[in-house]
């Protein structure tokens, strides 16, 4: 009755580990039970075959079962942090990272503050309607791609709809933020994806003092931004 037991750690192998963990992990359960089980009397392990067949029928199936339940969950987050097209962090996940900065200390001489660049990419409905709608897809995975490698670690870049990214960039001056949107706008603008010249156009905010007010930082990017478009 004991030997059950070891089905216990195999049902926790899909929450440790990816799939290859859990292939090592099986096989570890398994040469433990057979060990444990098998070894000390083999002959009346013989008699009790059909009982150590079931147990080890028993781990391999609650290592599928769980490895099945934590890739649903794993996948179900995905889709609900994830753009599927660009793979950028989508709306859902922008909500969760400002509440998290929504009320922090801010200040920029002791490097607190925190800024917004939102971006939006320049002519795109004429991408579509020139290239059609597959080009203007590769256009914006090309330019989500580009302007993720051109961040610094730790600062997040979202999709909010449509050709519309965000970026956050935390401890961020006003200096760093314009430095930063420069730096997007060259690297952007250097690429030509499906032989496509894009440019994205940039507004920048940066926290005002004492507090951080997430509601403010946003309509500031957002009006930086429409005057970037006009210019």
């Amino acid at each position: 009755p004991v030997a059950v037991w070891f089905a216990l750690p195999a049902a926790t192998l899909g929450f440790r580990f990816e799939p290859r963990g859990m292939v090592f992990g099986t096989v570890y359960v398994l040469a433990l039970f057979l060990g444990a089980a098998v070894l000390p009397d083999p002959d009346a392990a013989w008699q009790y075959r059909q009982e150590l067949i079931a147990i080890a029928a028993l781990i391999v199936s609650t290592v599928i079962l769980s490895g099945a339940l934590v890739e649903s969950d794993r996948a179900h987050r995905r889709r609900s942090t994830l753009d599927p097209l660009t793979g950028l962090f989508n709306r859902n996940a922008l909500e969760q990272r400002l509440a998290e900065l929504d009320g922090q200390p801010s200040s920029a001489p002791e490097g607190s503050s925190h800024a917004l660049l939102l971006c939006d990419l320049d002519h795109f409905k004429r991408v579509n309607d020139e290239y059609g709608h597959a080009a203007g897809d590769a256009v914006l995975q090309d330019v989500a791609y580009t302007m993720r490698g051109a961040l610094r670690a730790g600062d997040s870049i979202y999709r909010i709809g449509g050709e519309e990214i965000l970026v956050v960039l935390p401890g961020a001056s006003r200096e760093d933020a314009v430095g930063i949107a420069e730096r997007l706008r060259l690297e952007v603008r250097k690429r030509r994806p499906v032989g496509v010249g894009v440019t994205i156009s940039i507004g920048a905010a940066v926290s005002k003092p004492e507090r951080v007010d997430t509601d403010d930082l946003v309509a500031r990017a957002d009006a930086a931004l429409y005057m970037a478009k006009a210019s």
